[in-house]
């Protein structure tokens, strides 16, 4: 199983992607190349940064 991904990249490092991504400097294909993400995920991340701006966070948020 792969490294999650908030222990691989600080949520810098992800907005900056996902922020080149919607101003068309990377692809899609390379934007889940960067973060090592599945289609389905990334787009999710894509549109979840679309609403959350500055407070998207990659944190896992569980609750016990």
């Amino acid at each position: 199983m792969t490294e999650h991904i908030h222990k691989r990249l600080i949520d810098e490092q992800v907005r900056m992607i996902l922020e080149r991504y919607l101003k068309k400097e990377l692809n899609a294909k390379q934007g889940m190349d960067l973060l090592g993400l599945k289609r389905r995920q990334f787009f999710e991340w894509v549109k979840r940064y679309k609403e959350q701006g500055e407070d998207f966070s990659i944190e896992c948020k569980r609750s016990n």
